[in-house]
């Protein structure tokens, strides 16, 4: 039986904490819990599992008969996601100064 190949990212002396993040949808072939051992076993020994802080995560997509992966970094979640949409909306928490008394935008930042 042909082994799996190792990716070069985890081959390094490092030794990067990761993560798997499987979503599967109209299939009913392949189950969570093996995808999650599969990818395991082919990242090898050695690293350990991190669900929160982890140096990479592994996204794993099947769609119908359909299957994709990628090795994204830990900013996935800062960047929401790699979502265009949720990245093109202004910060919410960022307000403008307003003046006290008449409660309109102050314009001169004096420092």
């Amino acid at each position: 039986m042909m082994q799996p190949r190792r990716a070069k990212i985890f081959a390094n002396a490092r030794r990067p904490k990761f993560a798997i993040r499987p979503s599967i949808r109209n299939n009913k072939e392949f189950l969570r819990d093996g995808v999650i051992n599969t990818i395991a076993a082919a990242v090898g020994p050695g690293h350990k599992v991190d669900l929160k802080n982890y140096d990479l995560l592994i996204l794993v997509e099947i769609y119908k008969n359909v299957l994709g992966m990628s090795v994204v970094g830990p900013d996935f979640e800062k960047l929401k996601r790699f979502n265009i949409e949720e990245l093109r909306q202004p910060l919410s928490s960022v307000k403008p100064e307003t003046d006290d008394q008449s409660g309109k935008i102050n314009k001169n930042n004096s420092a």
